[in-house]
């Protein structure tokens, strides 16, 4: 005798989506697609977004299993396991869900999820069964523990490890033994970074809490997560760039250009005065980015107040130097001084006898009252 079933449908609010978890899901989708990073600053809903489509692929279909790791298992109960539960309650859905220490299971499909701190990579075994594992905080493995699971996560098509982190240094070996060795493509997106290598098989995510939609709006505007943000801007540059806009992290090492430079000391909001001229650093380098900087004296103090980084194919001076008019017009500006590397005055073969970098911009910006100074 044949036996009734009910189909339950959910529907979702796209609302109380951030946009990240729109480019998860569609790399979630798509079987070609082995690695998943996301990276970036706090109050970014990086884990939070993971986590809400994990539960809805539960809830949509079988063998959509999830193990959980982090590196000591302490943190489970307080993270990510809290984030699990917190998201079932909050959207109505207990009644579908069995949630036990360290695993969560959907009554519906009988998808789950386990949890489970990483003691060396040699425990890391019976991988087979799972869809997905995820590596929240993996900054804190070693290296050598992401190979042990990649090599144990096999067995079935579309399998993915999902890695979830913050930056800290940019000599951490997620970014020279992993990121550093692909070729990338930067991609069109709506949050603050995405690349996917040439075999396209590894996705890349950067977002951070300009992406959330729960801390600057639409949705809800947290003003005081805002202000802390903004106090870290303005007196820890540095701190703010790593954990604000989620950028990778500088090592200092005593060969820096500006041996004292401090950016909690000498980074602050600063205004063009536009009584004063212009000093403009010109350099010649094209990649990563043409780099030109903007300066002002007052007496004896110089004062950095502007840079203008032009990236392929912007990186010329012709695109520079109307860069600079559009950012200080003509009729504010009260003269303009010119400068850079010595060696930019150099003759040019493809040039005419005469001509180099520095005449190219100031054909480009002769009608400033410029002054050279080399």
């Amino acid at each position: 005798m044949a036996t009734a079933t009910k189909e339950l449908k959910f529907d979702f609010n796209p609302d109380i989506f951030n946009n990240v978890f729109w480019h998860l899901k569609a790399a979630f989708l798509n079987l070609a697609i082995r690695f998943i990073w996301v990276y970036g600053g706090s109050s970014a809903s990086k884990t939070y977004s993971v986590v809400q489509l994990i539960i809805i692929r539960m809830l949509e279909a079988r063998d959509e299993n999830t193990m959980v790791l982090r590196k000591y298992a302490v943190d489970i109960k307080d993270s990510i396991y809290s984030d699990f539960k917190g998201i079932i309650t909050s959207w109505g859905l207990d009644d579908y869900f069995i949630c036990q220490q360290n695993y969560i299971v959907c009554k519906i499909t009988g998808s789950y999820v386990r949890f489970r701190g990483l003691d060396d990579s040699e425990k890391i075994k019976g991988l087979a069964n799972f869809k997905r594992v995820v590596l929240e905080e993996i900054s804190q493995f070693d290296e050598q523990d992401l190979k042990q699971i990649r090599k144990r996560l096999r067995g079935r098509a579309g399998q993915q490890i999902i890695g979830i982190f913050n930056p800290v240094s940019e000599e951490h070996w997620i970014k020279t033994k992993v990121f550093d060795l692909e070729t990338l493509t930067e991609q069109q997106t709506d949050i603050a970074g995405m690349w996917v290598n040439e075999k396209g098989n590894l996705v890349i995510m950067k977002t951070n809490y300009l992406d959330n939609k729960y801390i600057v709006g639409p949705n809800f505007v947290d003003q005081h997560t805002i202000d802390d943000f903004e106090k870290d801007k303005v007196n820890d540059y540095e701190y703010y760039r790593i954990y604000g806009l989620g950028d990778w992290g500088k090592i200092r090492t005593g060969g820096e250009f500006w041996k004292k430079f401090n950016a909690s000391l000498h980074v602050n909001k600063v205004t063009w005065d536009k009584s004063l001229p212009i000093w403009l650093s010109c350099d010649e380098n094209v990649n990563p980015y043409l780099p030109w900087q903007v300066w002002q004296l007052k007496g004896k103090h110089a004062q950095q107040i502007d840079e203008i980084f032009l990236e392929d194919p912007r990186n010329r001076v012709k695109d520079a130097c109307l860069e600079f008019c559009k950012r200080y017009p003509l009729s504010e500006v009260s003269g303009l001084f010119v400068g850079g590397d010595r060696t930019s005055i150099k003759e040019d073969t493809k040039k005419e006898k005469g001509e180099n970098y520095f005449t190219d911009i100031m054909k480009d910006l002769k009608d400033y009252r410029l002054r050279f100074s080399r």
